[in-house]
């Protein structure tokens, strides 16, 4: 383990988590959430949402309508793509699918997923000149991250003392990194409070490099002892890294503390 550094300038947020802003996300969160997590519970609005490499997103663009039916190019493209042995091998359910992001050039389309551990459902379209193609396509966990920041997990680096405002925590970058731990790139961590929980949310600046490529060797994670601005008391403590939030355990030598993984892509 690295040596313990000290994160003094967590950031207080004194807006509730966001909960339940549609039905997608409301279904989202009981794909995985467990029976004592809040029901609903999704990374602050500080960060974006992504599966894997794929394009960014809010949580408010969840709050669309379902695209069942449709008749512009992509959504004919993503209705017959449905139907194809790929999607079937990819468990992707057949409607309740929302226009999450569009540009000139890709669409994102998103549902709930078939997978009980990667609650989102998700294909991804790409222009090519006069039509859409199937570009990327399976089921995630969507992280949160930050136009200048990547995304990270964490858990506890020993047991809880609900009256201290002082944690000590292990942090897993979840980009790539060639092995490289995360360090000093690791952003203050935004913190959320409401009546029944406290979300954590950390982030960790790119690395950089001079080599022409990055290797995804998972590197160990940072420790850190962090201030709050008040203790976590009887609430529960949720890592704001993924949607929906999961809660935090102390972890284990064995263990890769905050493991999530991105889910089947294709």
């Amino acid at each position: 383990m690295s040596e313990m550094q000290d994160r003094t300038n967590a950031r207080r947020d004194t807006r509730p988590p966001l909960r339940s802003v549609t039905l997608m996300v409301v279904a989202l969160a009981l794909a995985t959430a467990s029976a004592c997590s809040p029901q609903g519970a999704v990374p602050d609005e500080g960060g974006d949402l992504s599966c894997g490499s794929g394009p960014r997103f809010s949580v408010s663009d969840l709050a669309k309508p379902p695209t069942d039916p449709v008749d512009d190019g992509p959504g004919q493209a993503l209705a017959a793509f449905l139907t194809s042995r790929e999607a079937a091998f990819a468990k992707l359910p057949r409607g309740g699918w929302i226009r999450i992001s569009s540009t000139s050039a890709n669409v994102l389309f998103g549902a709930r997923s078939l997978i009980p551990d990667a609650p989102l459902a998700m294909v991804v379209l790409r222009r090519e000149a006069d039509r859409w193609v199937p570009e990327t396509w399976g089921s995630c966990t969507p992280r949160s991250g930050t136009a200048q920041a990547g995304p990270a997990t964490w858990d506890l680096a020993a047991q809880l003392d609900r009256q201290s405002t002082t944690l000590e925590v292990l942090v897993s970058e979840l980009d790539c990194s060639s092995g490289t731990p995360a360090g000093d790139r690791i952003l203050p961590p935004n913190v959320v409070y409401d009546e029944k929980s406290v979300t954590i949310t950390f982030w960790v600046a790119p690395f950089r490099t001079s080599e022409d490529a990055v290797t995804c060797i998972g590197p160990p994670p940072t420790a850190l002892r962090i201030v709050l601005p008040e203790p976590v008391g009887e609430r529960l403590l949720l890592d704001g890294g993924t949607l929906p939030s999961r809660a935090v355990h102390v972890a284990t030598p064995d263990a890769d503390p905050g493991a999530a993984s991105p889910g089947p892509m294709r």
